[in-house]
């Protein structure tokens, strides 16, 4: 009771600041697989640490419709599973797909729905008849997505389908016409970056640009066995990486820890235990720096996206057509943005996420001011040049932490 009256406590004082129940930058959380039911108390919690949408895993009827009255009332939305919707995913000779009209008929109204989960890392032979499905819900529903989430570029090629990771996605898009662009390019490996990592966001922001569907890329908090844990540097370089190549929502895996013994999964924000990790304030903050510069970016039109030396496979480095001509030491991300005014932004991002950098950034003679949108509760950075000369200034970044700038030409 004392837990319930703390969250209802806080979500007032949240509602007089922020009278928008939902956050302007969608940010959605995977519960985990095994975890407890989703009542009240738990949808509470989830608002709380910062996501408007979580999925839920019931597949059942009666439970489902509970779950999205309570979800309505904690203010978050739902992305349903439904057994009846895996039943016509696994049966593809259903040409009828009534199945379907049944569940969009129990949920199709409810004010706490968000969408459908229909299946994740599908073959290419699944695409037809996946497509099938999403049409028939864009038809009857178009109000909730018909979810789908894609393997990333570094799975096994042979179970794509295709000889190409980009031919797999286009595919894909052609074939299945998603609402959004969902997939889950973890990048942590044996303490290291995995070499395609940046690779894979630009084919996905390539396929978002020419196809105009959104990418929401998913960030790994659970780490499994082999894999080194998740500190707070990791959880900032996947959630910046993905605001500069221009996604317009992100995902957290998982909420609980998974109980899943093949993989032996380590603490996700709640541990094995049920306490709360020691990660779970930082992804507090880290969805709270995200709402601040997600809620311009998504206003915004993603211009360009480039890196600095030593250039991750597949990307591309800074040019002097942009604004900012050079930057002096470190390693960084790039990602130029636009807005309906034309005003200009740019998300700059430590891609070391062991170590911070201070670092001396080049602009073009044209730039007359950069001011940083304020993130956090730390004074945001300004500065002005006048007359002739060099423009160039000293910025510091946390490891993996990503800072966004107006500037003024």
């Amino acid at each position: 009771m004392k837990r319930l009256c703390f969250l209802f406590f806080v979500l007032i004082i949240m509602n007089c600041s922020h009278p928008q129940i939902y956050a302007p930058f969608p940010l959605f959380i995977w519960p985990g697989a095994k975890s407890p039911a989703l009542d009240y108390p738990l949808m509470l919690e989830f608002r709380y640490s910062g996501f408007s949408i979580a999925h839920s895993a019931a597949a059942n009827r009666e439970v489902n419709l509970e779950q999205l009255s309570l979800a309505d009332s904690a203010g978050i939305r739902l992305l349903l599973s439904d057994s009846r919707i895996n039943r016509v995913v696994e049966n593809q000779k259903d040409t009828t797909l009534a199945l379907l009209d049944s569940v969009i008929q129990d949920y199709g109204s409810r004010p706490g729905l968000w969408g459908y989960y229909i299946s994740s890392n599908p073959e290419y032979d699944q695409f037809t008849h996946l497509a099938k499905i999403v049409n028939h819900f864009g038809k009857k529903d178009p109000a909730h997505h018909a979810f789908i989430s894609i393997h990333p570029l570094y799975k096994n090629p042979k179970s794509w389908g295709v000889s190409d990771y980009s031919d797999y996605i286009q595919a894909f898009v052609d074939t299945v016409q998603p609402s959004i662009l969902s997939v889950s390019p973890y990048p942590v490996i044996e303490f290291k970056l995995h070499p395609d990592y940046f690779k894979n966001l630009e084919i996905m922001r390539d396929i978002w640009i020419e196809n105009n569907i959104p990418f929401w890329p998913t960030v790994m908090v659970a780490h499994v066995e082999d894999l080194p844990p998740t500190v707070h540097s990791h959880l900032r370089l996947q959630s910046f990486s993905a605001l500069a190549y221009g996604a317009r929502g992100i995902q957290y895996f998982s909420y609980f820890t998974p109980k899943d013994r093949s993989l032996n999964y380590k603490n996700a924000l709640i541990d094995a235990e049920g306490n709360r990790s020691s990660i779970y304030q930082t992804v507090m903050r880290i969805n709270r720096e995200i709402k601040q510069i997600g809620q311009i970016l998504n206003q915004c039109k993603s211009i360009r996206v480039y890196h600095t030396e030593p250039l991750p496979a597949g990307t591309q480095r800074l040019e002097s057509r942009d604004p900012i001509l050079f930057i002096k030491e470190g390693q960084f991300l790039v990602g130029l943005f636009e807005d309906m005014d034309k005003k200009r932004y740019a998300l700059l991002v430590n891609r070391d996420y062991l170590y911070g950098a201070k670092i001396t950034v080049y602009f073009d003679n044209s730039v007359n001011m950069i001011r940083e949108i304020a993130k956090n509760h730390v004074k945001p950075y300004i500065h002005t040049w006048t007359g002739a000369g060099e423009r160039s200034c000293e910025l510091l970044f946390k490891a993996g932490d990503g800072r966004l700038f107006e500037i003024t030409e």
